[in-house]
């Protein structure tokens, strides 16, 4: 006896009554494969947003060091403006101080100039004393003479004798002159000692002083090294973080993707009765045919493959069967409108009417614009923007 559609609808009745026939019908219709793909799937989503969250973590992390390597590359700046500040100090107390020694050499050879006209002076009157001594004695000679040939002629030898101890007056006052001025050379030679020690000690200094600013410009050496390594870390942490990037949001991409798989039936119901999607193998014998037919070339079939998803259905408007070409980005951009109406186009040429849906969480204006001009329908985040052309 054939099962007919009554006997279908009284078997549909007896299920709702009996719910727990449900489990049991499942068994027999389903293989394990189909039965075991929910939790499979429930899985797999649960591992994909628990590998999403450690991204994002990571991600925190990376972006508190770069702004802790930021504050460190401020701190390093203000402490280099600090050192430069000092080492122009330094170097102006140093210009300073070599115009002071400048100035002490100058004064140097000025009290040389006038310790060697001294010396020339005390070398004049030690002459002049010799010469005395000689004449002294030369007098006391003719004195000799004259005693023994005129004693008549005293009162000549007592003039005589006057003018000898004039004589010998102005040169105890000569004598005196002298020690005078050899004290005063011992103080001159006692300030010179004092003043060469004090150039030493300047000069001891001054070699200090050029010994810490090579070691200033070691640091400086080592500052700019670390500087440049400090970059080079920095330009590396950029890159990883592009790649964190890209990878969420490949990631976000193929999250998006299968839950627009999943729920085709939900995303796509406003458009399609029955929304399902297509099966490889059907989708494989079209394209095939296609290419056997010269209808399509086998990179424009390998192309129709590539798409993300490929829902079968009937209008709603006309009850037509179509196929959805979709293309699902987290953020869809003109490409994607462009490779959903250039799909749609090569499977309605290989046989199967279509048509070009993108889905995403947000559009481009850019590539909303593209939509409306190609007749490409939008998903965005579960809402519908219909083309003009579609449009009630």
């Amino acid at each position: 006896m054939p099962f007919t559609d009554e006997d279908f609808q009284e078997l549909i009745r007896l299920i709702e009554t009996h719910p727990e026939w449900r489990a049991e019908l499942r068994r027999l219709l389903l293989t394990d494969e189909l039965l075991a793909l929910p939790g499979q799937l429930a899985a797999l989503r649960q591992e994909t947003e628990e590998r999403f969250q450690q991204l994002l973590t990571a991600l925190e992390q990376l972006v508190a060091q770069m702004t802790s390597l930021a504050e460190a590359q401020r701190e390093t700046e203000s402490r280099l403006a600090a050192l430069t500040a000092r080492v122009e100090a330094l170097a102006a107390r140093l210009e300073a101080l070599a115009a002071r020694v400048e100035e002490l050499a100058e004064a140097q050879r000025e009290t040389e100039s006038r310790l060697a006209a001294l010396t020339a002076r005390v070398e004049a009157l030690t002459e002049r004393v010799e010469a005395l001594a000689a004449a002294q004695q030369q007098t006391e000679a003719r004195l000799e003479a004259l005693a023994e040939a005129q004693r008549e002629t005293e009162s000549r030898l007592a003039a005589l004798t006057a003018r000898v101890e004039t004589l010998a007056a102005r040169l105890d006052a000569l004598t005196e002159r002298v020690e005078e001025l050899a004290e005063a050379q011992r103080e001159t030679e006692s300030r010179l000692a004092a003043l060469t020690a004090r150039v030493e000690a300047l000069t001891e200094r001054v070699e200090a002083l050029a010994a810490a600013q090579q070691q200033t410009e070691a640091r400086l050496e080592a500052l700019a090294e670390a500087q440049r390594e400090t970059e080079s870390r920095l330009a590396a942490l950029t890159r990883t973080v592009q790649a964190l990037v890209i990878d969420v949001g490949e990631l976000k991409g193929d999250s998006l993707e299968r839950r627009y798989r999943e729920r085709a039936g939900a995303y796509f119901a406003r458009l399609l009765r029955r929304p399902r999607l297509l099966p490889e193998e059907e989708l494989e014998a079209v394209l095939e045919t296609a290419v056997a037919r010269g209808l399509l070339s086998e990179a424009e079939a390998h192309d129709v493959t590539w798409a993300d998803l490929l829902v079968r259905g009937r209008r709603r408007d006309d009850d037509a069967e179509v196929v959805l070409v979709v293309e699902v980005s987290w953020g869809v951009g003109p490409h994607d409108v462009e490779q959903a109406a250039q799909r749609a186009a090569l499977l309605s040429r290989a046989g199967l009417p279509a048509l070009p849906v993108v889905a995403g969480k947000t559009i481009t204006p850019e590539a909303a614009r593209l939509a409306q001009a190609r007749q490409v329908w939008q998903v965005l985040d579960g809402q519908m923007v219909v083309p003009p052309s579609d449009s009630p």
